[in-house]
C-alpha cells in the first residue's frame, strides 16, 4: 500500500492517501503526522474532509474543482495556504492549529460559506481575517451567506475591524462570532 511516510520512521505508516489523480473526494482521519503534503495532484478533487492530522505546511492551490474544504483538529506548525480555488464554496477549519492562515480570497471568489472555530485565536487573528476578506469584497463585491468565527471571548474582533464588518455585512454577508 502506499502512501506518505515519515522519513524518521520505518515500517510505520503515517497517511495514505489515493494514489490516482482522478479522485473526487479525499477523506482521512487519525492521529497522522502528514508532513508537507502536496494534494495539488488530486487535480479533480471536489471535496477535501481531513480530521486529526499534524502537518508542517499545508497548501491547498490551484483545485480548479475544490468546492467543500474541512480541517479539523488539525495542527500545522507553519502556514496553512489556500489559494486558486475558485470553486471553493464552502469552507470550515475547526480547531486549527497553524502560525498563519493565508487566504487568498480573490482567488476563492465562490465562497458562499465560511466557517472558523478555535479556541486558541485571538482578537488580532480574528481582524486579521475580517479584515483580508472585507478588501477582497471592496475589490470584488459579492454575497454571501455567512461568515462565522467562534472562538470564546478573547477570539472578538475589536474595533479594528468594525469597517470590516461593515463592508461584509454590506455585501449581504451574515457575520456571527463569540
Amino acid at each position: 500500500e502506499d502512501g506518505i511516510r515519515d522519513v524518521a520512521v520505518t515500517g510505520v505508516q503515517t497517511c495514505a492517501l489515493p494514489i490516482s489523480d482522478q479522485m473526487t473526494r479525499i477523506e482521512w482521519s487519525g492521529r497522522w503526522k502528514w508532513y508537507d503534503v502536496d494534494v495539488t495532484q488530486f487535480t479533480n478533487v471536489e471535496e477535501i474532509w481531513a480530521t486529526n492530522f499534524t502537518n508542517g505546511v499545508l497548501t491547498i492551490d490551484g483545485l480548479q474543482n475544490l468546492e467543500d474544504l474541512g480541517l479539523k483538529f488539525a495542527t500545522i506548525t507553519n502556514d496553512l495556504t489556500i489559494s486558486n480555488c475558485p470553486d471553493l464554496g464552502f469552507l470550515r477549519i475547526q480547531r486549527l492549529e497553524a502560525e498563519n492562515i493565508i487566504i487568498d480570497w480573490d482567488t476563492c471568489q465562490d465562497l458562499y460559506e465560511i466557517d472558523f472555530n478555535s479556541n486558541d485565536w485571538d482578537s488580532d487573528r480574528v481582524d486579521d481575517l475580517l479584515i483580508s476578506f472585507a478588501n477582497s469584497l471592496v475589490k470584488y463585491p459579492r454575497s454571501g451567506w455567512y461568515f462565522a468565527i467562534q472562538g470564546g471571548t478573547n477570539a472578538a474582533p475589536t474595533s479594528a475591524a468594525d469597517e470590516a464588518i461593515s463592508i461584509i455585512e454590506d455585501n449581504n454577508w451574515d457575520i456571527y462570532y463569540n
